[in-house]
């Protein structure tokens, strides 16, 4: 309760540095070919500090925006199908098409950068984790690129927590990479590839989605295997776990093909396609034993759902 606490005390000192009155960027732009979007693609690459100007913060709000549209999307199609087939009755639960797992995207627990909006001081942003408990904590700003390091402790003793978070406001993409004494353990990045479209990753997730005035168009989503032995922290041979930096894509350009790399392994526990009509899944048929504690991965899962007009 009293770290939920100084979270939220320091929360709001940071949004107090922040310009008031600045609206979420807008999803996507109309008619660009380069840029997605000419206004949040204002921010200057060698100075974030002058007032109109976007951030780090900005840009990851704009992804944060296109998850929840990502989620909405695609977890309203395959509820409302469930629905359908719950209402006709019979065995409905036997309809490859019919999934009881529900659909969560990129569930990156990480949300550092909000913090960092443009005009609050590195020693404001110093002063919030030394609030959220974090000792000697220590920022470095070159252009577009935090680093923040930390001394923390857990269960196994303590240890140097490093953040690094970059950006580019030209292309709206952001990089977040987390370590613990020097190894990675999380990592997520955010890339626009022009004309709407955008490609997002991180340990477990790849997308590629196109999003256009606030609304979601296209999108393909391939989450990995991620089966790891909860008292050894080891993960099943089938797992795929995007790692950093083998997998980054900041400052790259990427297609479809990326999303769908792992597929020939059969790595990939689900494959979401949506076409704007259409939504396709594929991937693996899962069986969990309950005595065992081991999951079973088989090809074979496949589901087509029309979407409803």
């Amino acid at each position: 309760m009293k770290r939920i606490i100084a979270i939220l005390a320091v929360l709001a000192l940071v949004m107090s540095f922040a310009a008031c009155g600045d609206n979420k960027p807008a999803l996507g732009g109309s008619g660009q070919s380069g840029n997605n979007n000419s206004e949040i693609a204002t921010v200057s690459t060698n100075d974030n500090t002058q007032s109109g100007e976007k951030s780090l913060a900005d840009i990851y709000d704009y992804y944060d925006n296109i998850i929840d549209l990502l989620q909405k999307k695609i977890g309203d199609i395959i509820e409302a199908n469930n629905k359908k087939l719950q209402d006709a009755g019979g065995e409905y639960y036997n309809d490859p098409s019919y999934m009881i797992v529900s659909y969560l995207p990129f569930l990156t627990l990480s949300t550092d950068p909000i913090m960092f909006s443009a005009g609050t001081p590195v020693s404001t942003l110093e002063l919030s984790y030394s609030y959220m408990g974090h000792e000697d904590a220590k920022i470095e700003q070159d252009g577009n690129q935090y680093t923040v390091t930390y001394k923390d402790s857990d269960s196994d003793g303590e240890y140097v927590s490093k953040k690094v978070m970059k950006f580019d406001p030209q292309t709206i993409s952001m990089s977040y990479v987390s370590y613990r004494n020097d190894e990675v353990v999380n990592f997520y990045e955010y890339v626009g590839l022009g004309n709407d479209r955008y490609a997002l990753v991180d340990t477990r997730d790849r997308a590629i989605v196109t999003c256009k005035d606030g609304e979601l168009l296209t999108a393909l989503h391939a989450t990995n295997i991620y089966d790891e032995d909860w008292e050894t922290g080891e993960l099943s041979k089938e797992s795929a776990v995007n790692v950093y930096p083998d997998d980054s894509i900041f400052g790259k350009t990427v297609d479809d093909s990326w999303v769908t790399e792992h597929e020939a392994d059969g790595a990939i526990e689900r494959l979401y396609d949506f076409d704007g009509s259409t939504l396709k899944v594929t991937g693996m048929k899962t069986d969990y034993d309950w005595e065992s504690g081991e999951t079973t991965y088989t090809p074979g899962f496949s589901a087509e759902i029309k979407v409803d007009e």
